[in-house]
């Protein structure tokens, strides 16, 4: 296949993921994934947990935290775990257009070894038709 004339290595790995709709408002939810670090993939093992609350029909928020072993092939034999919080908060501006801005806080991020925090914020909108 095209991975293997590009020399990319074979991996493997598996995910589980769940949520909860507890309410009509608020969704909890968790993950859990794990690779044999082959395929170049960015990280070994993760997990996450979080939850969505939606204020408004037309409104959702949410904040969820998690932690993931970077790939030691890919970031090498030194680098750290990693830990993130986001946050974002989608409104439904018309019928055919939403946005969705969210923050982010990377601690220790393995892509950026040589800072300790990296924060980024992100805008995505949405428009069907």
């Amino acid at each position: 296949d095209e991975r293997r004339k590009a020399g990319v290595p074979k991996g493997s790995g598996w995910v589980v993921s769940a949520s909860w709709q507890l309410t009509d408002r608020f969704i909890p939810f968790t993950r859990f994934g794990h690779s044999d670090g082959g395929a170049e993939v960015a990280a070994e093992s993760a997990f996450s947990v979080g939850f969505e609350f939606s204020p408004r029909k037309d409104q959702a928020w949410s904040l969820g935290a998690g932690w993931a072993k970077p790939n030691r092939r890919t970031y090498g034999p030194d680098v750290r775990d990693e830990y993130v919080i986001e946050s974002s908060f989608g409104v439904q501006i018309t019928r055919n257009f939403s946005l969705l801005p969210n923050l982010q806080v990377l601690l220790d991020p393995a892509a950026n070894p040589d800072e300790d925090t990296v924060i980024v914020f992100g805008l995505r909108a949405g428009i069907s038709l």
